[in-house]
């Protein structure tokens, strides 16, 4: 009877261990399973994923660059009016006209595009400076050339709002261009520099374009008070100075 028990203990032990054992063999598999899981994207919470759509990389820029060449005509627009409005003609005056008509007839390429850009702030960096020249020696305007010189104003604080709201997408486009190059395969990685390539260019050119634009429209706001001329964004203007 003894014998009966001691060997029913043993029985049961042996199928304790044994069914400890496969436990523990479930726990690794599943542990590995899980493991190779994760390494084909599968567990991974989506909500922390940093990959980059690159069509919708695409279409930020695509809209970027739209309303970055809205703010560059608007600047142009502005300075044709403000240099009628003090009765400059010179050379830069007509070239003011060429970039607007090279801007509008961008090609769509996004490359070519920033080119465009890139080209008209020169021409906008030559026209400022004769427009700071004349409004230091201009006399008294006349009343129908001081309601173009407020047309002109607009214009100007209206591209430098434009062109200041795209630098934060701008900042984001760049850090995802980066992300998009380091997951590129060695294949698409030549695309992938094509496509982030004007992005690296407008992270250099807005910036600096909407700090000479603030720079030209203190002297545009100086010039207005010396004129005794109200201009109609006087606020936003104040605001937009105060704010850089």
């Amino acid at each position: 009877m003894k014998n009966t028990i001691n060997n029913g203990w043993a029985y049961s032990g042996v199928w304790i261990v044994v069914a400890a054992l496969l436990c523990v063999s479930v726990d690794n598999a599943n542990g590995q399973l899980l493991g190779e899981l994760k390494k084909l994207g599968f567990g991974k919470d989506k909500g922390k994923s940093s990959k980059v759509d690159k069509g919708a990389f695409g279409d930020t820029l695509n809209d970027v660059l739209g309303k970055v060449t809205s703010a560059r005509i608007a600047f142009i627009d502005s300075q044709i009016k403000l240099h009628e409005a003090l009765g400059l003609k010179t050379k830069a005056t007509t070239k003011l006209s060429e970039a607007k008509r090279a801007l509008e007839g961008a090609s769509s390429d996004p490359g070519k595009k920033v080119k465009a850009l890139k080209d008209s702030t020169k021409t906008s960096e030559s026209a400022n400076k004769e427009l700071k020249k004349a409004m230091n020696s201009s006399g008294e305007l006349s009343a129908d050339s001081k309601k173009i010189f407020v047309i002109g104003a607009g214009k100007f604080v209206e591209g430098v709002v434009l062109e200041k709201e795209q630098i934060e997408t701008i900042k984001t486009l760049v850090d995802q261009g980066k992300q998009l190059t380091k997951s590129a395969s060695p294949f698409d990685k030549l695309k992938v520099i094509k496509l982030i390539k004007p992005v690296t260019a407008l992270a250099t050119l807005v910036p600096g374009d909407v700090k000479e634009g603030v720079t030209t429209l203190k002297s545009i706001t100086a010039f207005a008070k010396k004129q005794n001329v109200k201009l109609g964004s006087q606020e936003k203007t104040d605001n937009l100075l105060g704010d850089l």
